[in-house]
């Protein structure tokens, strides 16, 4: 029967392997390359949708943030209104009830 090996046994397997691995393999790196590669990937334009993410981003965020803020400042607003105003009903229920009169 053909078992998997667990996640230690790769583990040790796969570090058996690149020690075993001669060192002539794996050259240096020239001198100077991993200036070059920054340079080069710092010189690289910029994709066009990075640009669109980057502009308008930030603005997405602030217009959502008051919008939220307004939203929460109309409902505090709503909650909180200590005006005294007239009632929604313009006749209670008792004068609509059948009250016996003796």
């Amino acid at each position: 029967m053909n078992t998997i090996p667990s996640f230690e046994e790769r583990w040790q397997l796969a570090a058996a392997s690149a020690r075993a691995t001669a060192a002539e393999a794996c050259p240096e790196l020239p001198f100077g390359f991993h200036t070059r590669v920054i340079a080069n990937w710092q010189a690289a334009p910029v994709e066009p949708w990075e640009d669109l993410l980057a502009l308008f981003g930030g603005r997405a965020l602030w217009i959502g943030l008051v919008a939220c803020i307004a939203a929460g400042v109309f409902v505090f607003a709503d909650l909180y209104d200590s005006g005294i105003t007239r009632p929604a009903l313009e006749q209670n229920v008792s004068m609509e009830a059948w009250i016996p009169t003796w």
